[in-house]
């Protein structure tokens, strides 16, 4: 399964902006913050700890989840 994986700018205390997981390929509105455009794209938060390899200027990634 293909999906989306993007962090916001954002940033806590330790330079890590929110992660998201998404369906669709997100964009990024007016706040700063990944978007898609769909009622069902968005699929969760993942704790800001984890995929440090991706950053806010990398983002969106696509992943495969197998």
């Amino acid at each position: 399964m293909k999906l989306w994986i993007a962090r916001d700018q954002y940033n806590d205390a330790y330079g890590r902006g929110c992660l998201t997981l998404h369906l669709y390929k997100p964009h990024l509105n007016r706040c700063g913050r990944w978007e898609d455009d769909t009622a069902d794209g968005f699929l969760c938060v993942l704790s800001k700890d984890k995929f440090s390899e991706i950053t806010f200027n990398n983002s969106p990634q696509q992943i495969e989840i197998k």
